[in-house]
């Protein structure tokens, strides 16, 4: 149930991105590395708080893009999560 509700979400999800960027081969580098870093943060199998720290996340990155341009925009979501991996090194803050 799980895996298909994650696969329907991802395609979705994808939908939506092509239907706002173009289509180029390293599109997806950028999306992967902010999953892994979600799953990294949050821990796996955490749907519900997934989804609540992806919204943040998405929170800090627009406050980030709106203050310092787009380009800059993912270092303040990319500093929150070294600086929980700081205080949490053995990473899942969220999950506990």
């Amino acid at each position: 149930m799980a895996w298909s509700l994650s696969l329907a979400a991802a395609g979705l999800a994808g939908v939506f991105w092509v239907g706002l960027y173009p289509v180029t081969p390293f599109m997806g580098l950028r999306l992967t590395v902010i999953s892994i870093l979600m799953v990294m943060v949050v821990g796996p199998g955490q749907m519900a708080r997934s989804m609540g720290a992806g919204f943040f996340w998405g929170v800090l990155e627009s406050v980030g893009s709106a203050l310092w341009g787009s380009r800059w925009g993912v270092m303040i979501p990319l500093s929150t999560y070294l600086g929980i991996l700081f205080f949490f090194p053995r990473g899942r803050a969220l999950s506990k």
